[in-house]
Formats: structure tokens, C-alpha cells, sequence
């Protein structure tokens, strides 16, 4: 099921955006920024990656600032095989993932942290080596973030970047491709290791 076909999950971000911002048109984070992704992009970016064979039967998924919870709501929809992860360091906008995903299907775990700090992984339950596939948008913590799966991550684990940004270059891990997306958004992906 897609994000963008359940009324209810649309109703509900875009209260949640609403909340969130306050009238302002993104949120700083000690991780960086949060800008929602409209719920049709992360629909499609997530077809996208299947069309490419992406999706494997059982996989973790972690989205690296999670804001409202949108994408962790998308992974956790994708079926039984994927549990989906979030981390998020802003506590108002970790309250609003909470409620956000408070009925839907038990594969998903969040938790108020940094994804760049190795103990936020810890108190998720899934230790960095675990996690297959990371999600990000690039607002300035992209490097740190490849830097610390290269580090610590397991050797094959991918990262995957949504953004409006044509290129984007990262340091220590392999590019793989750059795949458009619908309205301008691009997915970059990476992995870990050689």
C-alpha cells in the first residue's frame, strides 16, 4: 500500500506538517533540517527502488532524521519483511512520528537520537552492523553519516539519499546510481564497502 492511497495517513501528515512548522517551511534539527517529503515522492522513490530490485524478503531500514515519520510509515507499510527504523533528535517532531504511527503494523521502532551517535542505534535495538538500507535527505550531515557506516556499518549495507539535488557527491562509500524521481527529487545510492 502507498503512503499517498490511505486517507487517513494523508490527513494525518499533513496535520502533522502543519504542527510541525508553525508557519515556517522547515524545521532545524541538531542533526540539521527537516523538510517533509510530499508523500507522492516517497511513494514513488519507493517503487522506484523496487523496479530496480531493491527490496530483498527480510531487510532494516532506518530513516536517518525521521521528522514526522512519514518514511518509517512507507517501510513499515512495505510488507512482513521490513522493519522499518527511524531517529530523530528534534523531541517535538520525535512526538509527532510517535502519534503519527501509533496504529499502524508492528514492524517499525523509533527512538529520540542522533543518527550520528553509535548509542541511538543501541536503544533502537539494532546495532549499526544491523541496519541494511539508510534513508537520508542531504541537509548537511550526509558525510558524517557515510562516514560512520563505513566505520561501523555492515559491508554491503546501501545508502540511500532523496533530495531535489542532481549530483551529489559522497566520501568513503561506493556510488552505485542516481535514479529521478518524481517533481525534480533524485535518489542517489551508495554502499558500504567495496
Amino acid at each position: 500500500m502507498a503512503l499517498a492511497d490511505d486517507p487517513a495517513l494523508v490527513e494525518r501528515f499533513a496535520r502533522s506538517e502543519a504542527q510541525a512548522f508553525g508557519g515556517d517551511r522547515f524545521q532545524i534539527t541538531d542533526d540539521g533540517i527537516w523538510v517533509p517529503t510530499p508523500l507522492a515522492v516517497i511513494d514513488e522513490a519507493l517503487a522506484a527502488l523496487a523496479d530496480m530490485n531493491f527490496w530483498t524478503d527480510t531487510m532494516t531500514c532506518l530513516d536517518a532524521g525521521m521528522g514526522d515519520g512519514r518514511i518509517v510509515a512507507a517501510l513499515a507499510l512495505r510488507g512482513p519483511g521490513v522493519r522499518a527504523l527511524g531517529l530523530e533528535t528534534h523531541p517535538g517532531l520525535h512526538a509527532l512520528a510517535l502519534a503519527n504511527l501509533r496504529d499502524l503494523p508492528p514492524r517499525w521502532s523509533v527512538h529520540k537520537g542522533s543518527f550520528l551517535e553509535l548509542a541511538s542505534y543501541a536503544a533502537l535495538d539494532a546495532p549499526i552492523a544491523g541496519v541494511d538500507v539508510v534513508l537520508h535527505y542531504p541537509d548537511g550531515g550526509e558525510q558524517a553519516l557515510a562516514r560512520l557506516f563505513a566505520a561501523h556499518g555492515r559491508p554491503g549495507a546501501r545508502l540511500v539519499y532523496l533530495t531535489p539535488e542532481l549530483r551529489l557527491r559522497i566520501e568513503g562509500v561506493t556510488h552505485e546510481c542516481t535514479h529521478r524521481v518524481t517533481r525534480g527529487f533524485h535518489l542517489h545510492l551508495f554502499r558500504v564497502g567495496a
